[in-house]
């Protein structure tokens, strides 16, 4: 089990990431999509990559949910 000070180290460095992509797409459309939707998109796949032996249905896991926030990223800028 990881520690409370690892697993906000790691919240912390996904907080980072997400007001990064919420920058971007401002920089695209003038508009700030909700961080905590990103978040969570980065997180559910993070979440299914994360076991040394991924399986299928947790690589297509992943791969819906970057999916799914590239398509938000992508609707963003238009």
């Amino acid at each position: 089990m990881e520690s409370p000070a690892a697993v906000g180290a790691a919240h912390g460095a996904n907080g980072k990431a997400v007001q990064l992509a919420s920058r971007i797409i401002a920089d695209f459309t003038g508009e700030v999509h909700s961080a905590d939707l990103i978040r969570d998109l980065i997180l559910i796949a993070l979440d299914a990559t994360e076991s040394p032996d991924m399986t299928d249905r947790n690589r297509l896991e992943a791969r819906a949910a970057l999916a799914e926030a590239l398509d938000l990223i992508e609707g963003a800028a238009q």
